[in-house]
């Protein structure tokens, strides 16, 4: 951890290429979690945007161990 990593990538829908620097921060197995050294404004804008439109891994995974939607509100409390 700690390691600097030069991060190439695009958002969904977008032909724009970033090029930032980042951090790492977590990591678990094949799962790091990084911190971005060099976004601007703008772009932390644009990613904070994309990523409040994600549904988050754990829900997802929840929803295929529970597939049906009442059964899944009776065992979670939560009805996504």
């Amino acid at each position: 951890m700690g390691e600097v990593l030069a991060l190439t990538f695009s958002l969904p829908a977008s032909t724009v290429v970033w090029h930032v620097r980042t951090v790492v921060r977590h990591r678990r197995r094949y799962h790091h979690g990084l911190e971005f050294l060099s976004l601007s404004q703008e772009q932390s804008t644009l990613l904070a945007a994309c990523l409040a439109g994600l549904e988050r891994a754990e829900e997802k995974f929840n929803r295929c161990l529970i597939p049906n939607p009442s059964e899944r509100q009776e065992r979670t409390g939560r009805g996504y």
